[in-house]
């Protein structure tokens, strides 16, 4: 009888030392998670940002290359 009290209380110990661990990485993964939607975030600002600026170059190219294709003489 002792014997398998001993066991169970082993049994119980390493159980209890499991799901502490797994408790720590489940952590630990949830704050990972939460960098790497942060980076994401700004990094989808960011490019936001970008297409804006790219767009409103555009915009300046093409106004200030409008009346150029009339000047240029046909050789």
């Amino acid at each position: 009888m002792a014997q398998c009290v001993l066991e169970e209380k082993l049994l119980v110990t390493k159980s209890t030392e499991k799901v502490s661990r797994n408790t720590k990485l489940l952590n630990l993964s949830r704050e990972m998670c939460a960098a790497f939607r942060a980076e994401w975030e700004a990094a989808t600002e960011s490019r936001k940002e970008e297409l804006s600026l790219l767009d409103t170059v555009r915009k300046m190219v093409r106004r200030r290359l409008e009346g150029l294709g009339a000047a240029v003489d046909h050789i």
